[in-house]
């Protein structure tokens, strides 16, 4: 059965997103061309829903399912991250 886009709630998206920039950046040093972490969310809360599933990057190839079981803060997932909510809280914090 295929995932469709509008299994996941707006919320549920931004969420994966800000998830997906909070690893990316977790290991590099931030330059003055990235958002900041909360610009990232403002930049995220104020697209659609259609620019959300754009904005994953997702396909055929690499599914919307796929994307946010990697991104989803679950409890089933918890394990996939090297980060909790917990941490996410801690590196949000940092900025």
């Amino acid at each position: 059965m295929q995932t469709l886009p509008t299994d996941y709630s707006h919320q549920q998206l931004v969420d994966a997103l800000q998830a997906e920039y909070i690893q990316l950046m977790h290991d590099v040093e931030p330059t003055d061309d990235d958002f900041t972490l909360d610009e990232h969310l403002d930049y995220l809360n104020a697209m659609s829903y259609d620019e959300l599933i754009v904005e994953t990057a997702t396909d055929d190839e690499n599914p919307l399912s796929e994307f946010m079981y990697a991104y989803s803060d679950s409890s089933d997932n918890a394990m996939h991250h090297d980060f909790d909510s917990n941490s996410i809280l801690s590196e949000i914090a940092r900025y």
